[in-house]
């Protein structure tokens, strides 16, 4: 099980964040997105690490914490919702292109990151939640981090590179925290 943390302590404490801080060096964060800088830019294998480390924690941690509390998921679900992650990342995005396949890319994006926040939710609703307080903290926290996330999705207007590099880097932090505290 060590072995195992020090694997979460490396990708939250160190590879998840300085994926998200390598953006500020290209690009404008309140204006464009990771998108523009893996199809514009050119930097795609970084789009395709960047989704895979992000999408990574949110599917390992989640399933550790759901499994540690008995909380109630959809495994192929969950599954599913942080593979489409990552596969949004790959579809191209480009003036060039037909619009189906830029509205694809990016509602995909949109649905896998609404579905797992909706899965967060449910989790809130289980009965696991009625017995054990500590959990009912976490998620008030959780929700926090959610919410600062959308503020700031709101606040720029559309989806920015800022917008995504807080949700995977607080999201990510916070679920490993939670993860090595219950490991």
């Amino acid at each position: 099980m060590k072995f195992k943390k020090s694997y979460v302590y490396l990708h939250f404490l160190i590879i998840n964040p300085l994926l998200n801080i390598l953006p500020f060096f290209w690009i404008d964060v309140s204006y464009d997105n990771q998108s523009y800088i893996g199809n514009q830019l050119g930097h795609t294998i970084y789009l395709v690490l960047w989704a895979i480390s992000s999408a990574l924690g949110f599917y390992f941690y989640s399933k550790h914490i759901w499994n540690k509390y008995r909380i109630y998921y959809h495994k192929h679900l969950h599954k599913i919702i942080c593979l489409a992650m990552c596969i949004s990342c790959i579809i191209p995005y480009s003036d060039t292109l037909a619009f189906w396949i830029n509205d694809l890319h990016v509602w995909i994006a949109v649905a896998a990151v609404f579905l797992f926040i909706l899965e967060w939710i449910r989790a809130y609703f289980d009965p696991a939640c009625y017995v054990d307080t500590s959990l009912q903290k976490h998620l008030q926290y959780l929700f926090l981090l959610f919410s600062i996330c959308t503020l700031v999705l709101f606040g720029l207007g559309h989806v920015t590179s800022l917008s995504e590099i807080l949700f995977s880097t607080l999201i990510n932090l916070y679920l490993g925290i939670w993860y090595v505290k219950n490991a």
